[in-house]
């Protein structure tokens, strides 16, 4: 990362890696204002990098204590197994919570892929925070037939001549970059900082995963955040997720940018914590 792109949470934040049950080391970046009004447990999605939540962490750390975790597809983590697979996910999740200093009214906001683990966690009854905000959910995974072709491809000694090409297919296909140019901006940095090996053995493990009977099970308050622009999050799916969890609330943000930016910080302000902002 350039130091133009540094930005406030990630050069306040302390930086610890929890060891978990396989022996792996799980980063969290974790930031404390002096005077704190809730914990928050921040998820993001599948190789997202902390730089696309810049505007959210740095808007929401003035007021409360964030807790970031990085799973472990992204450069951060320490793996010691080739155990990807997202029940192994879930174990990283619940293991790092229970040894952070959480108490039992903090907030879960999570994105793409770690909202999904969110939503798994809270069906299963692993987790209980005291609301949970999910942007972008994907109920089940599918990797496209383009990925399962250059799968094999993405490998560290070939993946630098390889990229630009899965670059390539994300921005055109996966993303509209007309309307959303800083969306296939992020996408195509994170392809190009990513860690190849731990991408294509967390898309081979994850392939087929779906959650669905795991909705109707879930118990605690949920917000879906969906995006109409978003082509890589279908909002349908997530209204289909939202009518599926007993109680919960959708809130369409239109836009990728919108749902990764000042709006979602406003929607948490005005509806998740109300009583507080008002």
């Amino acid at each position: 990362m350039t130091k133009e792109e540094l930005f406030d949470f990630e050069n306040e934040a302390q930086k610890t890696w929890y060891q978990v049950s396989d022996g792996s080391e799980i980063l969290v970046l974790s930031h404390k204002p002096p005077n704190p009004k809730y914990q928050l447990f921040f998820l993001p999605g599948l190789g997202t990098q902390i730089y696309s939540w810049r505007f959210v962490l740095d808007a929401l750390k003035e007021d409360h204590e964030i807790f970031y975790l990085e799973t472990r597809e992204k450069p951060s983590s320490k793996v010691k197994t080739d155990d990807f697979s997202p029940q192994r996910m879930f174990k990283d999740v619940t293991e790092v919570i229970q040894q952070l200093p959480l108490q039992n009214d903090y907030y879960a906001i999570g994105s793409s892929m770690g909202s999904t683990i969110l939503l798994a966690l809270l069906g299963l009854h692993e987790i209980h925070p005291k609301f949970t905000v999910l942007v972008g959910p994907a109920p089940e995974i599918k990797v496209s037939r383009f990925f399962r072709l250059v799968l094999p491809l993405f490998s560290k000694r070939i993946y630098r001549f390889t990229s630009p090409l899965i670059q390539w297919f994300v921005i055109t296909f996966k993303t509209n970059k007309k309307e959303e140019p800083e969306q296939a901006k992020k996408y195509a940095k994170a392809l190009r900082e990513a860690d190849p090996d731990k991408l294509r053995k967390t898309l081979y493990a994850w392939q087929g995963y779906t959650i669905w009977d795991l909705l109707p099970k879930i118990q605690d308050k949920c917000y879906l955040i969906g995006a109409t622009k978003d082509k890589l999050h279908d909002i349908n799916l997530t209204l289909k997720i939202a009518k599926n969890i007993p109680n919960s609330t959708f809130k369409d943000l239109e836009s990728n940018k919108k749902s990764h930016s000042y709006p979602l910080v406003e929607f948490i302000r005005n509806e998740v914590f109300p009583h507080y902002y008002k």
